[in-house]
């Protein structure tokens, strides 16, 4: 909570004079976390995380996948394009971004347009060859900048390192590297934006 006093002149559009104090509280954004596709994985890591304060959205094209049936009832699903719900978000560093799709091809078009948002965490499943794979298809693409963009802030392959295919395994390595990374961790855009309100109120 803030208390600031603030003195009524004509700078601030005010001519009788005088004093006010405003007392406000600012409240963040609450963090995102957005899973791109409805797997057995994705799956797993909506019930992971459901446990937790964050705000969670599934989303996948296919409709056999996209539907709430047996997900936790936190989980926002959407059975829709992901390439059109990436153009309709405002992306910053309350968001999270995990990717693991039915398609690499998919994989890769997420990848180039999350390479350029000012994500918290961005995250893709793969092994290590594929992860060698897309930096090269970077590297040669119309935007070879973003190759450096993905050596700075890709993690893929996503999760901490476990020897495991169990889905459910898979997924709290995933949960543990993202709360490392970013879940854990107070929130740049929620710091700044509480600084610029504080600094902007005005009566």
């Amino acid at each position: 909570p803030h208390l600031k006093e603030y003195v009524l002149c004509k700078e601030m559009g005010q001519c009788c004079g005088g004093r006010v104090e405003v007392f406000f509280e600012i409240i963040p954004r609450q963090k995102q976390i957005h899973l791109f596709g409805g797997g057995h994985v994705g799956r797993a890591v909506a019930q992971v995380f459901s446990q937790m304060s964050f705000h969670l959205t599934l989303i996948d094209p296919r409709p056999d996948w996209a539907t709430p049936e047996g997900l936790p009832s936190e989980l926002h699903t959407l059975l829709m394009d992901p390439l059109r719900y990436v153009q309709s978000q405002p992306w910053n560093e309350n968001d999270a971004v995990c990717i693991f799709t039915h398609s690499h091809d998919l994989d890769f078009l997420l990848v180039q347009y999350f390479l350029k948002q000012p994500l918290g965490y961005l995250g893709l499943i793969g092994s290590q060859h594929k992860a060698d794979i897309f930096l090269a298809r970077l590297k040669s693409s119309s935007e070879p900048d973003l190759a450096e963009v993905w050596e700075d802030k890709m993690h893929c392959p996503i999760g901490i390192p476990l020897d495991s295919k169990n889905p459910k395994i898979i997924a709290v390595s995933i949960a543990a590297e993202v709360l490392k990374e970013w879940g854990l961790k107070d929130s740049l855009v929620s710091r700044v934006e509480s600084q610029e309100s504080t600094d902007q109120v005005q009566v």
